[in-house]
């Protein structure tokens, strides 16, 4: 097995440790399209882009690759309900940054990774499915992990 497949597992584990009462998501690669029983507070993982550093490390060589981690929760209130819809945006930004401290307590992922670097997320954004509304926070992490020649 790569170290791919290891730094997934162990972001995995982290995210469904952080966030116990979060279901993970079948679909991460379209979290709108997953059934809207997973929605209700759900989170995915999408492996993405991958870049050869060109370091070799021994006999080794260095990889970074993102992997975009997104967390989900259906808006239960109404729309003109302003403190209800203030303390949901607060609680997933809460849970967001559980997903932060985590990914800072354990910058090698359980020792899958050299380093993990949280570049950016892009905030709360809102989605409309066909029965109900969502919060929706997207956190890009890029990891450096080397794999035998």
């Amino acid at each position: 097995m790569s170290k791919i497949s290891d730094i997934y597992d162990a972001l995995d584990s982290l995210i469904s440790t952080a966030l116990p009462a979060y279901t993970k998501l079948p679909n991460a690669y379209d979290l709108e399209e997953n059934p809207e029983l997973f929605l209700k507070r759900g989170y995915g993982i999408a492996i993405g882009s991958g870049e050869n550093t060109k370091r070799e490390l021994g006999c080794r060589l260095s990889y970074l690759r993102q992997f975009t981690i997104g967390l989900i929760k259906q808006i239960t209130t109404t729309d003109t309900n302003t403190a209800a819809r203030v303390a949901l945006e607060k609680a997933i930004i809460e849970d967001h940054y559980l997903v932060l401290k985590a990914l800072e307590n354990d910058v090698d992922l359980n020792e899958t990774s050299n380093i993990t670097i949280l570049p950016n997320d892009n905030g709360i954004e809102y989605l409309e499915g066909e029965t109900n509304k969502y919060f929706l926070v997207t956190i890009t992490v890029t990891s450096e992990y080397s794999e035998n020649l």
